[in-house]
């Protein structure tokens, strides 16, 4: 009983001595030019870019945006996409990543097929941001795979290290994705209270994330630490960024650069993990009770889930 008092006045001393410090965040988002490219025209796909900027251009909000280049390619119109990525890159606040050329998972591709990935997905990505007077440093992987065995993964890390690339963990993501499909179905059909809806459900989840992996850094690192959000590139974020902004900034946080959050030394800690299921880095560091914490994260509510399913 006396050791229960002891850990629950301890988790108060660390709460309590947290407030007041600054929390920060760092906004990423993956599938540059769009997720689903090739469901979208390229009018659309304009649309969705020039909304999110715009957004973007009223917070002034360092972003960095992971690139996928498979989705330049298209006859007639690679010069309209690539004017995307420039429109990115030529605000000072915003950055480009390496997302691979055409996203698949490390965990099912060969390591040599994955590292022509990385370099046949840098050629536009850094020719832009040369131009602009920005290095390309970021490489994320598809999915967050880490690949198949630890012998593959250390490799590649030794090839990107010799490319110059850091690899983006992240902390928080919400599952997007999930609500994304919903929204755009609620919108191609003009039900605007469905979408009303289904934003506020999004908005709601990803606040919950943020309460849960807030507890699990104070509780297994003993203090806040500078959080990495995922998110992507959809027709949901370009409608729903400003209540996103709002939601960080009520929760105490600061939105700074990836770069930034980066200098952390939780960031400067070896990740272990190898396999397919693409968590957060809070969850590859934690080699202790991992299979704890993830039983305990939560879901989506069960009447989305059982939506989205409903589309496959």
């Amino acid at each position: 009983m006396m050791r229960k008092i002891y850990i629950l006045l301890l988790y108060v001393m660390i709460s309590s001595a947290a407030i007041g410090q600054n929390k920060t965040v760092a906004i990423t988002l993956d599938d540059l030019i769009v997720a689903g490219s090739s469901e979208y025209t390229i009018d659309e796909i304009e649309k969705i870019n020039d909304q999110l900027l715009s957004h973007l251009d009223k917070f002034n909000i360092p972003v960095t945006g992971f690139v996928n280049e498979k989705s330049l390619y298209v006859p007639g119109e690679i010069d309209r996409r690539t004017e995307i990525l420039n429109a990115w890159a030529s605000r000072k606040a915003l950055d480009l990543g390496n997302h691979t050329f055409s996203h698949p998972s490390f965990h099912d591709t060969k390591l040599e097929d994955f590292k022509a990935e990385v370099l046949k997905g840098e050629l536009i990505t850094r020719m832009i941001l040369d131009h602009t007077g920005k290095q390309l440093q970021y490489f994320r992987f598809p999915f967050n795979s880490a690949g198949s065995d630890s012998s593959s993964k250390a490799s590649f890390e030794q090839f990107l290290a010799e490319k110059g690339y850091t690899i983006a963990p992240f902390t928080v993501e919400s599952s997007d994705y999930i609500f994304n499909a919903l929204y755009k179905r609620a919108k191609g059909e003009g039900n605007v209270e469905k979408m009303e809806k289904i934003k506020q459900q999004y908005l709601d989840h990803t606040d919950t994330l943020f309460t849960f992996f807030e507890k699990m850094a104070l509780e297994v690192h003993g203090k806040h630490i500078p959080h990495i959000f995922l998110g992507h590139v959809n027709e949901l974020h370009a409608d729903v960024m400003p209540q996103l902004v709002a939601l960080l900034q009520d929760r105490g946080y600061t939105i700074v650069s990836l770069s930034e959050v980066m200098k952390d030394d939780i960031y400067q800690q070896k990740d272990p993990y190898v396999g397919k299921w693409g968590f957060s880095w809070l969850h590859r560091w934690n080699t202790k009770n991992r299979i704890d914490w993830l039983r305990k994260e939560p879901e989506p509510n069960q009447q989305v889930l059982s939506e989205y399913k409903a589309l496959n």
